[in-house]
């Protein structure tokens, strides 16, 4: 039984490591893995609580996506 216990300590934490795979996913493209994975995140933490892995997710999404210019800020430069 302390070996069972003293193994499962010396793994990351399963939020960590998911979080991991998502970051994999999302950088290399697979943005359909890294919604599962943000999905797992969401189960296992219960939602954005400060500090959290699933925060991290969403900060990540949020950090790596520029926004696009409205519709009518593209048309004003053009005028201009």
């Amino acid at each position: 039984m302390k070996r069972d216990k003293a193994m499962r300590q010396s793994w990351p934490p399963l939020d960590g490591s998911i979080l991991a795979a998502f970051k994999s996913a999302q950088d290399s493209g697979r943005l359909d893995v890294a919604e599962l994975l943000l999905r797992a995140l969401e189960c296992l933490c219960g939602g954005p609580v400060e500090g959290s892995a699933v925060q991290d997710a969403y900060r990540l999404i949020c950090d790596c996506s520029e926004p696009e210019p409205l519709q009518h800020e593209k048309s004003r430069r053009r005028k201009d």
